[in-house]
């Protein structure tokens, strides 16, 4: 099966929307999501039962940084080594 060409991402997602830089760790109390968990437990309990919606602005923020990884791939850049 051929391979075909993505779509080339002339910007990151939400590049001048609102967004949270998103931290290494999901916060249960707050609701926001992190890079361990993504989006806590809390988040997918339903609000009646004391559950915390999530952000926007936290998907804004992972797509932002996922987006703009791939963007920057498809510069032909790298990225110097990282152990």
């Amino acid at each position: 099966m051929p391979v075909s060409v993505p779509t080339f991402i002339k910007q990151a997602w939400a590049a001048v929307g609102s967004k949270f830089t998103i931290p290494d760790n999901a916060n249960p109390t707050t609701g926001r999501a992190g890079w361990d968990q993504g989006f806590s437990p809390i988040n997918l309990t339903p609000v009646t039962a004391g559950g915390i919606p999530p952000f926007g602005q936290d998907m804004n923020g992972v797509l932002y940084d996922i987006t703009s990884a791939i963007q920057y791939i498809q510069a032909g850049r790298s990225f110097p080594y990282n152990q």
